[in-house]
């Protein structure tokens, strides 16, 4: 005898389903408004001290940042400073070493005028020493 196999025709279809999947996403400094809202049903009154709470914070933040700006500027005005008063510092120092030199010169060539030819060699001895010695320190420097 035969067998007869039915088919089950159910199994034939396939099932759909569908899936819906929503998401919320909230930021800022207080929490989303409907949350803000249980908390106010529990507590009343504590969804305002919330927000009162964020509104101080962030101003304290915009105080911090403005007083980090102002630091910052009164560290580049400083900088600036001190880097003109050294190069002004520089300059005076050169004029005052060529003012050193001319005046030594000056002795040696009057010296010489006078035939004191000891003198002259000794002021120049002198100005050859301290050039020596100044440049000597620099290099060390």
């Amino acid at each position: 005898m035969p067998t007869k196999r039915t088919r089950n025709p159910s199994r034939n279809k396939q099932k759909e389903s569908t899936v819906q999947h929503r998401v919320e996403q909230f930021s800022g400094p207080v929490p989303h408004p409907d949350i803000l809202k249980k908390y106010d049903e529990i507590v009343p009154g504590l969804a305002e001290r919330l927000v009162s709470m964020a509104e101080d914070s962030m101003r304290a933040e915009v105080k911090l940042k403005s007083k980090a700006v102002e630091v910052r500027e009164l560290e580049i005005t400083s900088r600036d400073r001190q880097e003109k008063q050294e190069h002004t510092d520089y300059r005076l120092g050169v004029l005052v070493a060529l003012l050193v030199v001319f005046l030594f010169l000056g002795v040696a060539v009057y010296a010489i005028s006078e035939g004191a030819y000891y003198l002259a060699t000794a002021v120049i001895t002198a100005l050859a020493g301290i050039i020596w010695s100044v440049r000597r320190s620099n290099k060390t420097n």
